[in-house]
């Protein structure tokens, strides 16, 4: 069973948020949301691109767009080793397929930077 659909395309950025705290389970997306994050923080990135589907799109800030779930846990293990994501608010979207689509907000602990920077 594939948890997150791909989105073909980024929709422009929400503006309202609302504040980010573990989420209850209610939905298969927002599981995979909360999982995202926790394999991540393990820097477990295999898991973390498990949660696309396999032709996902991985939309990071500041760089192209990674697609596949080999070339995200590949992306992931490259770039995001050693940090720490701390979310603090969500956007949620209804897409016209129907999909949804999260965004969120918050801070990243990386070596580079110290206090936490925000994403």
């Amino acid at each position: 069973m594939t948890l997150v659909t791909k989105v073909t395309k980024p929709t422009q950025p929400v503006s309202e948020f609302s504040e980010f705290s573990e989420f209850t389970a209610e939905g298969a997306s927002e599981r995979a949301v909360s999982l995202y994050f926790e394999t991540l923080n393990t820097a477990d990135f295999q898991a973390t691109a498990a949660l696309f589907a396999a032709d996902g799109v991985l939309y990071p800030p500041f760089d192209s767009a990674v697609m596949g779930r080999d070339a995200i846990a590949a992306y992931l293990d490259t770039e995001a080793k050693n940090m720490k994501f701390s979310p603090s608010r969500k956007a949620v979207e209804i897409l016209e397929t129907g999909d949804v689509q999260y965004q969120m907000a918050g801070k990243v602990q990386t070596s580079l930077f110290s206090p936490l920077p925000s994403f």
